[in-house]
Formats: structure tokens, sequence, C-alpha cells
């Protein structure tokens, strides 16, 4: 066949038997060559080796969690000490208060000791509030920062 004859087959739609087959064989499903016997022991090797490194890593991972879990306990144990020597400290301080309170109430008691009394409480107050508040340091004078460039008109 000569070139005008292949543009005219072109045109016409109608593919010459070397043109099908070609067409046939970019269209038709690739045959997958066939593993090798070592191909194969090598991927069950692999898969085995993967499944053991999972069940290492689950087991690690178990490991973790209790030890976390553990110590979770253990602060919890330490926070609830916490809360109840803090529990403690409030209900003593309220006994002092209210042993203070017990010796007021009587009506003869003078008013001088009474003013004793409240002023007593007071300074401690104000020492308790002193010892857990630092005084912050006055603030000094600061001159102002100095030019780093001088820009020239």
């Amino acid at each position: 066949m000569s070139a005008v004859d292949d543009l005219a087959v072109l045109e016409s739609g109608v593919l010459t038997n070397q043109e099908e087959k070609q067409q046939e064989e970019l269209l038709a499903p690739k045959v997958k060559k066939p593993r090798t016997d070592k191909q194969i022991e090598a991927t069950k090797k692999m898969n085995e080796a993967r499944k053991q490194k999972a069940l290492e890593k689950k087991d690690i991972q178990a490991k973790q969690d209790e030890e976390l879990k553990k110590e979770m306990e253990g602060r919890a144990e330490e926070i609830k000490d916490k809360i109840i020597k803090k529990a403690i400290a409030i209900k003593k301080r309220q006994i002092k208060k209210e042993a203070v309170l017990d010796e007021i109430e009587d009506d003869e008691t003078p008013i001088e000791k009474i003013n004793e009394i409240m002023k007593k409480t007071r300074i401690t107050a104000r020492n308790q509030l002193d010892n857990k508040v630092t005084k912050p340091a006055t603030p000094q004078k600061q001159e102002p920062p100095v030019p780093k460039f001088k820009f020239v008109e």
C-alpha cells in the first residue's frame, strides 16, 4: 500500500490486519510472569516478620500503658493525700477561730479584750499574707534607649 492508500484507509475508519493486531495487543490485559519459588518464600518470610514486629509493638505499647496507668494511680493517691492534709489544716484553722469566738461570746467581756483579740487575728492574717506575697521591687527610672542609627537628611 502506498501512503495515499493508508490515508484513505485511515480516513474511512477501516484498519488493516497489522493495525488491528497492534490495537488488540494494546487493549488486552497483560499476562504476569509467574513468581519463582524463591520469590514466594521471600514474600512469606517478609509477611511473618511483619506480623512478628506488629506483635512486639503491641506488647511494648501494652507495657507502656500499664506503666502509665500505675503512675496515674500513684499520682491520684498523692493528690488525695494532699487534699486530706489541706482539709485537716482548714479544719484546724476553723476550730481555732471558733475557740476565739467562744472566748468573746460572753456578754460580760469588756470591749478592750475584744479589740485586743481582733488586733491579734488581724496581725496574724497580715503576717500570713506577707509571707505568701513578696513585695515587688521598686521600679527604677529607665533612661530612654539610645538610637542605633542616625538618619541624615
